[in-house]
């Protein structure tokens, strides 16, 4: 049973993740370059009201890999499967034996899919594009994950 949803708390699709785990009452969590430093800036809102502790290093590369060491399975969303972060997401799940599951976002209703996917989860990542890769994923992969998860 799932009892927690981690990311980085990157723009986008991490974002969206932890939006729709506090839309569904599910508690949250992850890990944060340090500083809380996104490509918006400093976001100490992820500390604040999502829980993300904040990583050692300013980097990315430290905190998406203690993410995907730090929960049972990643779902990425993407449209763009080929940026830096999302390949190298999917490295990590795969040097580290994690389960994965790519959702494209456009045109996609993988719900059933992804319910299935996290039906012996208790700590999901969510991981994919930020917003300035792919504008207006934060609210698709709210809505997917609601949707899938409800």
């Amino acid at each position: 049973m799932l009892k927690l949803i981690i990311s980085g708390g990157q723009s986008g699709a991490d974002l969206g993740g932890l939006l729709a785990a506090e839309a569904l009452g599910i508690q949250t969590g992850g890990e944060a370059a340090r500083g809380f430093r996104t490509e918006n800036g400093r976001q100490i809102i992820l500390r604040d009201r999502f829980g993300l502790h904040e990583g050692a290093n300013y980097q990315y590369t430290e905190r998406t890999m203690n993410n995907v060491i730090n929960s049972d399975a990643t779902i990425i969303f993407a449209t763009d499967f080929e940026s830096a972060g999302t390949k190298q997401t999917i490295d990590f799940c795969n040097r580290f034996n994690k389960p994965i599951f790519l959702y494209p976002i456009v045109g996609s209703h993988f719900e059933k899919s992804v319910r299935e996917f996290v039906e012996n989860i208790e700590v999901l990542n969510i991981a994919g594009n930020r917003e300035s890769v792919s504008p207006g994923i934060t609210v698709a992969t709210r809505d997917a994950l609601i949707r899938a998860l409800k």
